[in-house]
Formats: structure tokens, C-alpha cells, sequence
């Protein structure tokens, strides 16, 4: 699984994806992403408690949940108790740009509309405008970036078939996590050991606690 973001700082993780097309599961996709996540910042015998603060967030240019709101954040609760919070530091946030208008920051306000729209007015949208303008100018941060996409999707190719023929349906997302974890450490070497040996594989299932 490849994160489109992944950033660290200040005690946090941040996965940050992109969404422009509608996405029934999308719910699912997060929890996906927040396990990959998770397993990447937690070594073998670690305490739960050094689990940083963690937020997956999905730049969205429709209304996913069609209720209007510009931010869509999403904590784990007690149903029978909604004041009682789970405290697990992961919500996710959802992000409606088509609702750009209705935020009240400022900053949120204006990154919303520029992915909406494509109109940078504000200064963080002109400053990440012309950063779009300098990479797209560079021919061969380009191409690295659609060889990686490549190399990417042939790799998780090469998962879901050996989760198959590891002939449980749980195999496919136990690799996939693993990949997930890898790339998020850099690890890319390990990445391509993982999907095409199977020695290696399980010392690194071993290795990571997957």
C-alpha cells in the first residue's frame, strides 16, 4: 500500500491522500490506512503507549457524507455513551471542498477553494500553486514519479496474487499492511524482498509483529 503523504513532526504522523473521484468505502479505506500506519510506528514489543498521535486525512473535492460540512472529523466512541471518547489520539478528517465557502479558517478556507476551484487567492494556496507549477516543469521529478507509480501498482500486484495463493483471505491484507509498513520506513529494498521472497517475507512478518 503506497500513503500519498506520510509526514512526521511535533509527536504526530500524518497520512494525507488525495480524493477527487466518489469513494463508497471510504470509511474502510481510512481504517486501512490508519492500521498501515500503526504497525509502521510500533516496533515489536513496544508499549501501546508509544503510539504516536496519529490523523489520516482525505482531501475530498465532493461532500462525502452529503451533510455540508467543510471538515468532517471522526473520533472512535461509546455508542451507548457519544460524550465518552475512546482516547486512541487518531481521529480522521474528511475535508469537503465543494463546502469551501462554510469554513470559518481562514487557511482551511482557501486550500479548499484552490482544490475546488484552482484558483490560488490566499498565500498558502499560492505558495503550494507555484510549488505545482516548479515540479510540473521538471521533467525528471516527473518521470521518477510515474516510474514509482508504476513499480508500485506492479508490486501490489504481485501481493494480491501471493496473498492468493497464500490461500487465506486474510494473506493478501497481511502483505499488504507489511508493504505499507516498509515503504512508511523507507524501507524500499525490504519492499521488493517482501513481495518476492517468501523466506524473507516471514522474517519481516516476524520482525515488524505483523
Amino acid at each position: 500500500m503506497r500513503l500519498d503523504v506520510f509526514a512526521r513532526g511535533d509527536g504526530r504522523v500524518y497520512d494525507i491522500e488525495m480524493q477527487v473521484a466518489r469513494e463508497r468505502d471510504l470509511g474502510r479505506r481510512m481504517r486501512y490506512y490508519q492500521a498501515a500506519m500503526d504497525v509502521g510506528e510500533l516496533g515489536s514489543g513496544e508499549d501501546f503507549g508509544a503510539l504516536p498521535e496519529s490523523y489520516v486525512l482525505f482531501f475530498c473535492r465532493h461532500d462525502a457524507y452529503g451533510k455540508g460540512e467543510p471538515a468532517y472529523v471522526i473520533e472512535r466512541r461509546c455508542g451507548a455513551h457519544p460524550d465518552l471518547a475512546v482516547g486512541d489520539a487518531s481521529p480522521w478528517v474528511v475535508l469537503n471542498a465543494s463546502a469551501w465557502e462554510a469554513s470559518a479558517d481562514p487557511g482551511l478556507r482557501d486550500v479548499l477553494r484552490y482544490l475546488r476551484t484552482g484558483e490560488a487567492e490566499g498565500p498558502l494556496s499560492s505558495e503550494i500553486d507555484a510549488l505545482v507549477g516548479v515540479f510540473n516543469e521538471d521533467r525528471e521529478w516527473v518521470d521518477r514519479v510515474l516510474t514509482y507509480e508504476q513499480e508500485t501498482e506492479m508490486r501490489c500486484r504481485k501481493a494480491r496474487e501471493e496473498g492468493r495463493e497464500e490461500g487465506r483471505e486474510e494473506g493478501e491484507a497481511r502483505l499488504a499492511v507489511l508493504v505499507g509498513a516498509l515503504l512508511a520506513d523507507g524501507r524500499s529494498e525490504d519492499v521488493a524482498a517482501a513481495v518476492e521472497d517468501k523466506v524473507r517475507r516471514e522474517e519481516l512478518y516476524a520482525e515488524l509483529g505483523i
